[in-house]
């Protein structure tokens, strides 16, 4: 896949900041800078796409397919569920997603959404098993915390644990990891680590650490914070949202 252009990544960073969803039904984000040719069998293979993925995905909470025939309308499909997220919850957030994919990106050749439960991908090129962190797109919580550098210290040792636990663990759910940490006496950080399951440990890992040595510039001094990316996200928080 190829790498987003500075100003891209930069103007997507910016409007992540600022756009706050309405509900967890709402996209966090959307991406689709191509488009397609309107009846053209690419958009009949991307409908196929949409309409299989849900389903194909609800169960295990991933799933990556591709439909057509090798060449410029082949359309290659990725959903992914975060790990703790029911079947039932994650055929519905990604079932709005295929919906949104239509209606707030027509004609998208290639498009990422991320919601609080999934993330829908799809593109006319092919991204299975591609690790990429170029597409780093920040939430941030606004409050400072009361203690800086141990919450750092606090934070950084968790992450790193579940970076290790969600590449190389063999725990139920494969490319997810949560857990938390003691900050005070009253309250806990909590986090989560996630990998889109097509990507090698190693590479599940690279992504993650990359994104994790990223907090400071992302979320320092803040109470929370989410990096979210096509092929790893990692989020914390000083309350529960798993």
């Amino acid at each position: 896949m190829e790498s987003l252009p500075l100003p891209f990544l930069l103007c997507s960073l910016l409007l992540i900041l600022l756009h706050t969803p309405t509900s967890k039904s709402d996209p966090l984000h959307i991406n689709c800078p191509a488009n397609y040719t309107a009846n053209s069998t690419f958009q009949s293979n991307l409908n196929l796409l949409l309409s299989s993925l849900p389903s194909e995905a609800g169960p295990s909470g991933f799933y990556n397919v591709s439909v057509g025939r090798n060449g410029a309308d082949q359309v290659y499909g990725l959903a992914l569920c975060r790990g703790d997220v029911s079947s039932v919850d994650c055929n519905t957030c990604l079932t709005t997603a295929a919906q949104d994919a239509v209606a707030k990106c027509p004609r998208g050749m290639s498009n990422t959404l991320w919601y609080d439960n999934c993330m829908l991908r799809y593109s006319n090129n092919s991204f299975f098993g591609i690790a990429d962190s170029s597409v780093q797109l920040y939430l941030v919580n606004v409050q400072n915390v009361t203690d800086p550098q141990l919450f750092d210290e606090q934070l950084g040792q968790l992450m790193k644990n579940l970076a290790t636990e969600a590449a190389y663990g063999s725990g139920r759910l494969p490319m997810f990891a949560a857990g938390k940490a003691n900050f005070t006496n009253f309250l806990n950080i909590y986090a989560m680590a996630q990998c889109t399951r097509d990507q090698s440990p190693d590479d599940c890992y690279t992504c993650l650490t990359t994104y994790i040595g990223n907090i400071p510039a992302c979320c320092g001094t803040k109470q929370g914070g989410r990096i979210l990316g096509e092929t790893c996200t990692i989020r914390f928080e000083l309350y529960l949202f798993l």
